[in-house]
């Protein structure tokens, strides 16, 4: 195996990337992403539920949000945004905090692009990741995010944002 396919796959086991087209416009999207009243909809796996999100949406600002399982176990999450260009793209760090200490911190970086028929293209980017079984544990619980995302943001009419 050359070291330049080595490398590229150590680097695959430290990110993810999900891409998804929405039955939603680009800025209602965006919106769901950095509105609270929007984001405690559809944030966590299936069958979780947001018991707390505090969002500071701009450059330097941070956010902290905990899910519940269907267990009632909470987790917390928090990070800071570091690139917000409306409708278009969002980047943010995000660790997960055990035991009341954070964890490693990973990079997101969101982005919206128009598709046809007034639906939105989302590319989620996640890096940063310890190992494969931490990449593993995000990929299924960000890919059952963005599931959430499509059904509540596809059931909003326009003029409900």
């Amino acid at each position: 195996m050359s070291s330049a396919t080595t490398t590229a796959t150590e680097l695959a086991a430290h990110e993810i990337t999900l891409t998804r087209v929405l039955n939603a416009r680009r800025d209602l999207v965006f919106r769901a992403w950095t509105d609270p009243k929007h984001l405690v909809r559809w944030w966590g796996p299936h069958e979780f539920t947001v018991q707390s999100c505090a969002m500071d949406v701009r450059e330097g600002g941070t956010w902290r949000i905990c899910i519940r399982s269907p267990e009632s176990e909470d987790y917390w999450m928090h990070g800071v945004y570091h690139e917000i260009r409306a409708p278009e793209k969002l980047v943010f760090s995000f660790q997960w905090d055990k035991d009341g200490k954070p964890r490693v911190e990973m990079r997101v970086t969101v982005t919206l692009e128009e598709a046809p028929g007034g639906r939105t293209l989302l590319t989620f980017h996640e890096t940063g990741f310890a190992d494969a079984e931490m990449r593993e544990m995000d990929n299924g619980g960000w890919t059952q995010c963005l599931e959430r995302l499509d059904s509540y943001t596809g059931s909003l009419l326009p003029e409900s944002h």
